[in-house]
Order: structure tokens, then sequence, then C-alpha cells
């Protein structure tokens, strides 16, 4: 195993499980070379890997990686950390449709991370499923209470800026199969709400998640198409939360991430807009 092997181990802790290209992109920059570096760490049982039906005409099917066991053990040695503190999976999830969601998540974090890159400029993600023990209960880091119901988001993160300031932004992941309406917290507009009311009451949970007080923050969300983009662009101005919501469509996410890059659409706000604005 060479140095870049443990780059791409430590990887798949940080996002659970990768696709060839996600590891490219992160990293290799050649699909080839990262397929065939996946295929080396397979065969010496450091990753697991398992196939995802494709959805394409040819109905050719695509690797999906995580850490083995033995895997997680290099990461922990070099991370100085036990091994059972990685909390990583280890096996294939149940379900299709969560790998497909957190496909999207990924997509969408390594665009974040390579916009912040080319400027420059640190961020911190934490996506929804980094628990902590409190109380004797695991928590989700990233969840807001808001009085019985909880507003759980797909990951939340901030820019430091130079001049000292850190911007907030929480991220939500919409492939198309949530509901526009129903109770609070398990559809669209229920998720809008409990946004806007944990807004209005300072998102105290992300100012001690951070340790820092924001005054503000944005409402990523990723969307599947233009009619999607168009219902939540909607709902959120129903609800009075405009220019709080940004949009974009999945597809516009495909390029390098770019914190200059106008192809956010902003709920009361007319034409394209960037991060760093």
């Amino acid at each position: 195993m060479v140095p870049r092997d443990l780059v791409i181990l430590r990887d798949l802790w940080l996002f659970r499980y990768l696709t060839a290209a996600q590891v490219s992109r992160l990293h290799v920059g050649h699909l080839k070379i990262a397929q065939r570096r996946l295929r080396k760490l397979a065969t010496l049982a450091l990753v697991t890997r398992f196939r995802l039906p494709s959805t394409g005409p040819l109905g050719d099917q695509r690797f999906i990686y995580c850490l083995s066991r033995s895997g997680a053990r290099h990461v922990a040695a070099a991370e100085g950390l036990a091994t059972k503190d990685l909390l990583v999976p280890f096996h294939v999830p149940r379900a299709l449709g969560y790998l497909a969601h957190h496909e999207a998540l990924t997509d969408a974090r390594i665009w974040i991370r390579e916009a912040c890159e080319a400027q420059g400029v640190a961020y911190r993600f934490v996506p929804a499923y980094e628990e902590v023990r409190q109380n004797g209960h695991q928590r989700r880091r990233v969840a807001l209470q808001v009085g019985a119901a909880q507003f759980i988001p797909d990951g939340v993160f901030t820019i430091d800026h130079p001049n000292g300031s850190s911007a907030l932004f929480v991220l939500e992941i919409d492939r198309g199969t949530e509901p526009l309406h129903r109770a609070a917290g398990s559809s669209v507009h229920g998720k809008l709400v409990l946004f806007r009311e944990a807004f209005d009451a300072g998102l105290t949970a992300y100012a001690e998640l951070f340790d820092h007080a924001f005054k503000g923050a944005r409402l990523l969300w990723v969307v599947p198409d233009e009619k999607r983009r168009a219902a939540v662009l909607g709902l959120a101005t129903r609800e009075d939360l405009s220019t709080l919501v940004w949009v974009i469509v999945s597809e516009e996410m495909a390029g390098r991430g770019s914190l200059s890059a106008p192809v956010w659409t902003v709920s009361g706000r007319e034409g394209l807009h960037a991060l760093d604005e």
C-alpha cells in the first residue's frame, strides 16, 4: 500500500461510500487510475465493494466502495483513534434508495470542497449521519429541535472568509421522491417551515456546533429538475423565506465547484447568483 492509498481509505472513512468516479474527482484525477487503485485495495481486503445496478440504457453496473474492517484499522492507526470510534459501515445498505441519495450528497460535498479549495478558503462540513452520544443517547449533530419536531438536513457547512467572518450554509438533497406537502418535517413544505422557525430562533445549535455566532444562514436545496426547482422556490416564497433559500438543479453541479459561479436561483431575487455574494 502506497501513501495515496491511505488518502483513499481516509476519504472512504469521511464519506462512507464512494464510487470510482468520486475517488477520481477527489484525488486521482483520472478514472482508470482510480479504478485500478480501488481494485488493488479490494484485492488487499482493505475495501469492500459491491455492485449498484445502473439506470443507464445498457443496464451496466457500477461498483460502490466502503472500508473493510482491515482498512478501518489502517485509518484508525493513522488518525490515532480506536477502530470502533470511526463509526464506519462495513456492509451494503439494505435500501438502494439510500445509496442513490448518499451518492447525490457526496457529489454536492465534492463540489463544495472544490469550490472552497479553488479560492483558498477554509470550510468545515458536518454531514447528517455524524452522531454524538448525549445523555446516554445518540444524537445527530446537525439536528435542529423545533418544539417536538426535528429538522435534520443532509449537511451543514461553514465557509471562513479572509476578513474573519464565517458564513453558514444548510444543505438539503432533494431527489424528487419526497412529497411537497405532508406533516411537518416529512415533506418539502414541512422542512421549510421547521427551518424558518429554527432560523427565527437564532440557529443556536449551529452556533454551538461550530463555536461561532452566525447572523444568518442560507438553505441550499439541490433538486433533480426544473419542475422541482419551481415548486421549492414557490414554497419558500410562501413561507416568507425569500433570499434564504437557494436552489440548484443537480446536473448544474456536474462541473468543478466554484463559489463565484452564478448557478443558484434565489427565492425572491431575479437572475442567477453565486455563493460568494
